[in-house]
C-alpha cells in the first residue's frame, strides 16, 4: 500500500464509487473476465485499498446475512467464516434470488455458482458481506448498521 494523506483515499474511494455506479449501470459483470483485464486489475486493487480499514470492523452473523439477502430466500444458508456465506436452492432453482444476490449492495459473490452434491439440478453460490463502495462514501457506516453493530 502506497502512502497517501487521509484525503487522498478519501477522493481515491470517491471516484472509485463513481466507477462502480457506472459499471452497475451499464450491467457490467466483475467476475473473472473483468478482474483480468487493466481495468479490472486496478479495480482489485482499488476495492482492496478502499476496504482496508473497514472489513475487520465488519463481523456479520447467519442471521444478518439471512436479513441482508431478504428477499432471496437458499433453502440452506451456511456461514463458512470470515463473513463468508454459502446459499443452495434445491430444483427448481428461483432465478430472481440469484438476481437479487448479484444486485444487492455489500454482497460479493465468490467464484461460479455450482450444482451441491446434495441438491442435483440445485445451485449453489458462495458470496461475502463487504461494505460496497457503489454505495455513497458512508458506504461502511450503513452496512454496518444493516447487520446490526
Amino acid at each position: 500500500r502506497s502512502k497517501a494523506s487521509q484525503e487522498q483515499q478519501k477522493q481515491a474511494c470517491v471516484t472509485l464509487s463513481k466507477l462502480a455506479y457506472f459499471l452497475k449501470i451499464m450491467n457490467q459483470d466483475l467476475g473473472n473476465g473483468f478482474k483480468n483485464t487493466p481495468i479490472g486489475v486496478i479495480w482489485a486493487t482499488a476495492h482492496t485499498w478502499c476496504m482496508m480499514d473497514v472489513t475487520p470492523q465488519l463481523q456479520v452473523t447467519r442471521d444478518q446475512a439471512w436479513d441482508l439477502i431478504d428477499p432471496a430466500i437458499p433453502d440452506t444458508l451456511e456461514d463458512l467464516g470470515d463473513n463468508t456465506f454459502e446459499a443452495k436452492w434445491a430444483s427448481p432453482v428461483p432465478m430472481m434470488d440469484l438476481e437479487i444476490l448479484k444486485h444487492t449492495a455489500g454482497i460479493d459473490i465468490v467464484g461460479d455458482a455450482f450444482e451441491p452434491d446434495e441438491m442435483p439440478h440445485g445451485l449453489g453460490i458462495r458470496f461475502r458481506v463487504v461494505p460496497d463502495i457503489s454505495l455513497p462514501l458512508n458506504a461502511s457506516q450503513q452496512l454496518l448498521r444493516i447487520v446490526g453493530q
